[in-house]
């Protein structure tokens, strides 16, 4: 698989085209399959542009990603101020000052959103038991048993 993931990469380099991760482990264990000697196969089918199509809505998600996390750790962002009742006015504030002035920490603290890294007490290993309340000493009927 390996020799044929080579391959297809090779091909798109001659050729100036782009393959994404999902689509080239699509036509990797496609041609993997092939018997050897045969030429690279690269199908027009559904598997083939949904592979594509799965690629591109990867690559859209990496730059929202990217853009929300440079958005995240900016110095500067626009807060809206009202002055004596007028429209909201953008006003670029430092990020840090605003942090010191509300007596937040220094940091963004649910960067990886709230409940990140919460586990309930109630589901600890360590604290499991059998279920004995449910346990039978008669054979479910209809099974077969060996």
């Amino acid at each position: 698989m390996a020799s044929a993931r080579n391959q297809i990469l090779a091909h798109h380099q001659r050729n100036n085209t782009q393959v994404g991760p999902i689509q080239l482990e699509h036509l990797a264990t496609l041609n993997a399959r092939l018997p050897d000697g045969s030429d690279l196969a690269f199908p027009n089918d559904a598997s083939n542009r949904q592979a594509e199509a799965l690629d591109r809505s990867l690559e859209q998600f990496n730059a929202e990603e990217a853009d929300a996390v440079a958005r995240r750790n900016a110095t500067y962002k626009p807060i809206l101020i009202r002055f004596m009742g007028s429209t909201p006015i953008p006003v670029e504030v430092n990020v840090q000052s605003l942090r010191e002035a509300l007596g937040n920490p220094p940091y963004h603290c649910y960067h990886n959103g709230i409940f990140h890294g919460y586990r309930h007490d109630a589901v600890l290993p360590e604290e499991d038991v059998n279920d004995d309340e449910h346990e039978t000493t008669q054979p479910c009927q209809g099974v077969n048993e060996p």
